[in-house]
Parts: C-alpha cells; sequence; structure tokens
C-alpha cells in the first residue's frame, strides 16, 4: 500500500513525555476537580478524543462508551478514562527535544514551529514516573501511549488582544501574586502540537482500551488528504470553554498551569505552583504564525476580516499552555 501520515493534533492540558527519540507519551491531565484552595481563575477542562476509522466498527467505539457519527468515534474522557496507543511502524526522527527555545520569543513564523515553545516542566518540577506505567492514577483521565512521531510541529502561542490587535507574549513562571523572577524561566508558550509519523506501510491501527488496561478494540484508521499527502487525523484535546474578552481572569496569566503539578513529584501546594505569567516581549500574531497550522486548529474568538483570514489560532482561553517532561 501506499504511505500514510499518522497526524496527531494536541490542544491543551497535556503533558508529553519523550520515551525514545522518535516516540512520545502524552498524558490527559484530570482538569475537572480544582480544590478549594485553588485561584477562582482555575477552569474545569473537557477532554476529547476523536478518530475516524474504515468500515463497519460502529458497535466497537459504542462498545468502549464513545459516540458514532458517520465514520467518526468521539470519546469523552471526562466520563471514562482511555488508554490509546497505535500499531504501525514509522519512519524515525531526526527532531532534537530542547529544554528550552533558542530564544524566548520567535521573530519569524519558521522558530514558531519549534516544540520547545511547549514549555518544559522538567525545569521546575520531576515528573512522577508511576504517571508513565500502563495503570490508572489520581490526576489523569487518560494517556496515548508510545506514539510515534517523525516530525512536531508547535502551534499556537498564547496570544492577548490589545486594543483589537493579538499579539504573542514571553510568560514569567512565578508563583501568582509574586513579581517578576529573572532566575524563572520566560518563554512564549504553545497550546497545541503537530506530531506527524511518516507509516511507510499504509495503514495504521489506533487500539483503544481501559485506562490500566483491559477491553481493547482495534480500529483501522480512514485515509484522508492532507495537502498533498495520504493522512490518518487523530485529534485529543483538553481544553476549558473560551474566557471573554472583559472577564476578570483574562489577564495573561495560565491559571490552569497549576494542574501540570498533579503529575510531579513533591507537589507544591496550589498557591505555591508556578504558573505563566504576562510579560513584556512580545510580536504580532501575524509574525508568529504556522502555516501547518492554519488548518488544523479552530480560529481565536475574534472574528477574521480580510487581511487575517488566513490566522488561525486556537483561543488563547486565556493561556491553556501545553508541557513537555523532557
Amino acid at each position: 500500500m501506499d504511505s500514510i501520515v499518522l497526524r496527531i493534533l494536541l490542544d491543551g492540558l497535556i503533558a508529553l513525555v519523550p520515551i525514545d527519540s522518535s516516540h512520545l507519551t502524552a498524558l490527559v491531565v484530570d482538569g475537572t476537580r480544582p480544590p478549594v484552595e485553588a485561584s477562582p481563575c482555575v477552569g474545569l477542562h473537557k477532554a476529547m478524543l476523536e478518530f475516524t476509522f474504515v468500515g463497519n466498527q460502529g458497535d466497537y467505539c459504542k462498545s468502549k462508551g464513545c459516540t458514532v457519527d458517520g465514520n467518526t468515534c468521539t470519546c469523552n474522557l471526562n466520563d471514562h478514562q482511555y488508554q490509546v496507543s497505535f500499531v504501525a511502524t514509522a519512519l524515525p526522527s531526526s527532531v532534537v527535544l530542547k529544554q528550552q527555545p533558542d530564544q524566548p520569543m520567535p521573530v519569524m513564523p519558521g522558530q514558531a514551529a519549534d516544540p520547545s515553545y511547549l514549555f518544559d516542566l522538567s525545569r521546575l518540577a520531576q515528573l512522577d514516573s508511576t504517571f508513565l506505567t500502563s495503570g490508572p492514577a489520581p490526576g489523569l483521565l487518560g494517556r496515548m501511549q508510545q506514539f510515534p512521531f517523525t516530525r512536531l510541529t508547535a502551534c499556537n502561542l498564547a496570544l492577548r488582544n490589545h486594543s483589537g490587535t493579538y499579539s504573542a507574549h514571553t510568560f514569567n513562571f512565578r508563583r501568582l501574586g509574586a513579581p517578576y523572577d529573572v532566575h524563572q524561566p520566560t518563554q512564549a508558550v504553545a497550546q497545541a502540537l503537530i506530531a506527524e509519523a511518516d507509516v511507510p506501510s499504509g495503514n495504521v491501527v489506533l487500539r483503544l482500551e481501559d485506562l490500566g488496561g483491559g477491553n481493547p478494540r482495534d480500529f483501522e484508521l480512514a485515509r484522508e488528504t492532507c495537502g498533498q499527502q495520504g493522512c490518518a487525523n487523530v485529534r485529543l484535546f483538553n481544553h476549558r470553554d473560551e474566557i471573554q474578552e472583559n472577564n476578570p481572569c483574562n489577564k495573561g496569566t495560565g491559571f490552569d498551569f497549576a494542574y501540570y503539578y498533579q503529575l510531579v513529584q513533591n507537589q507544591p501546594s496550589w498557591q505555591d505552583r508556578p504558573l505563566p505569567q504576562l510579560d513584556t516581549v512580545t510580536e504580532l500574531e501575524g509574525h508568529v504564525a504556522v502555516q501547518a497550522c492554519t488548518a488544523a486548529f479552530p480560529p481565536h474568538a475574534m472574528a477574521a476580516t480580510t487581511n487575517r483570514a488566513e490566522l488561525h489560532f486556537a483561543t488563547s482561553r486565556p493561556v491553556c499552555a501545553m508541557a513537555f517532561f523532557n
């Protein structure tokens, strides 16, 4: 069969862990139960998995507690926790994952695609490795286990609206209410990722089972068209609803980043968790637009005008950064 690209679109409250030079595991963080001591600006998140299968596999989808629309299977991870893996042999990757980007703010689109704009949380805390095992764990809604990648593209730097103009900012990671700390990491933060794996065999099987194993179902993924290539698309997202511009919580702070610390050793208290907070270095939205991201993720809330129609960013919500444990 012809080769195919497995294209995984990840968006929102998801932590990525390199397993080797060509495989990642995605940890879907439980954003459904903020404690009473959390900031009132911490929001509830909804995690979903979506994929399109070949043939008559709708009953398999329903048997896993998911819904079917045509040949598209959609699973709500808030209601049922899942583990996802793939049966496919992909070409190796030449991506070099760095703990931080070469510069805090990209100045051209090619630089904005650097996956190190997904903040590396290992700079602040150490992952509890038990989350990488096959079992369920408090603080986790799901796991996409050791999926292959050949290329990684960061998408959707967090934006702020300044009198009708959207700009990307750098963010300083510090405790809520603390002043800017030059000793803490500062960089722009990406909110989504495209992971692509080149599969020479021409077909990809998605295996869906309960978190912790059990009741597996295999789905051959449908072939779609991505530009000039055949591809199989899988979407995994975990984000909160849009925050309106006049909401007092919409002030350039990633309040929901606090959820990630559920995955670390020696969890700090909610009040002591470093969060991404707005810094003064900016670039206009158009200067950091990544072409590969424009069709993959929905536009932000601002209505597109003729000269902005090609710019499609996920909403900043106001800041829903993804993270690595590299």
